[in-house]
């Protein structure tokens, strides 16, 4: 509606708790999938340093190789969104610079 990209507006917050909320019942189900017994720290840490704790539970869930591997795939999905995120913004920027020429 401004015209420009806001890295943090209402709009950006507001998509990040679902988002969030999203991944900690992931977290719990896969837990219970896979059997783990998750310790306090961890589920601690899952809540407020996401990222930090995602690989560590991937290894310690899944042994080495297993936890290795699904830990490159999620970065990899996280690193495509940015991606996809970023184009999103250009595209979006190139649009408006168009429009702002012909008003």
């Amino acid at each position: 509606m401004t015209g420009r990209v806001e890295p943090f507006s209402k709009f950006d917050l507001g998509g990040s708790f679902p988002l969030a909320a999203a991944d900690l019942l992931w977290y719990h189900l896969d837990k219970d999938e896979t059997a783990y017994r998750a310790g306090r720290l961890l589920t601690s840490a899952w809540r407020r340093l996401r990222f930090v704790a995602l690989p560590v539970y991937f290894v310690r869930s899944r042994g080495w190789k297993r936890g290795g591997v699904t830990g490159s795939l999620r970065a990899w999905r996280i690193g495509v969104l940015y991606l996809l995120e970023a184009l999103g913004e250009v595209i979006g920027e190139a649009i408006a610079g168009i429009g702002g020429r012909f008003t």
